[in-house]
């Protein structure tokens, strides 16, 4: 139904379906739940924008503030998969603690870069594309105790997506 109403190109916060999900599978009549659901998807701000930009959330999970959100073509199977190990900068996590999204500095035309909370050794922020880098290897690698999600099963198309964004990003 959120592809119909809302464009078949328009990403969106997987959170924000998993709760639209949710709060309309309880015991209503199948008629109440369609109506519902499509009450909340035509007074979305997705479906308000008057030209949605095709990657961008416009919707979220109510407990995820869209402040330094992660790109809402990853931030879901991100929260999923990886921020659950991936929760600070400790050495046993890689120094990678993919719960948060933060400003590490700014271009040349004063726009943030943003990435993850990545230490070296010697404690120090990484440049985005070394921790993309270094996430994208993981995801690609067939060697179990290199791998990630470690010892955790991940769906297919939702580990493809985060491949695919970590070697597009710049």
């Amino acid at each position: 139904m959120a592809e119909f109403y809302l464009g078949m190109d328009q990403v969106f916060d997987g959170g924000w379906l998993d709760y639209l999900t949710s709060e309309f599978s309880t015991p209503v009549t199948s008629s109440q739940a369609i109506k519902n659901i499509t009450k909340h998807l035509v007074l979305s701000n997705t479906f308000t924008q008057p030209d949605p930009q095709p990657d961008q959330c416009y919707d979220y999970y109510p407990a995820t503030p869209p402040v330094n959100a992660l790109p809402c073509a990853v931030a879901h199977v991100v929260r999923n998969n990886c921020a659950s190990c991936h929760r600070s900068t400790g050495a046993n996590v890689g120094g990678l603690d993919m719960s948060r999204w933060i400003e590490i500095g700014r271009d040349a035309d004063h726009q943030p870069i943003m990435n993850f909370p990545h230490l070296d050794s010697a404690g120090t922020q990484r440049r985005r594309s070394d921790t993309l880098t270094r996430i994208g290897e993981r995801l690609d690698s067939s060697d179990p105790t290199r791998s990630m999600p470690k010892n955790k099963d991940m769906n297919a198309v939702e580990k493809a997506r985060l491949y695919l964004w970590v070697t597009e990003q710049p």
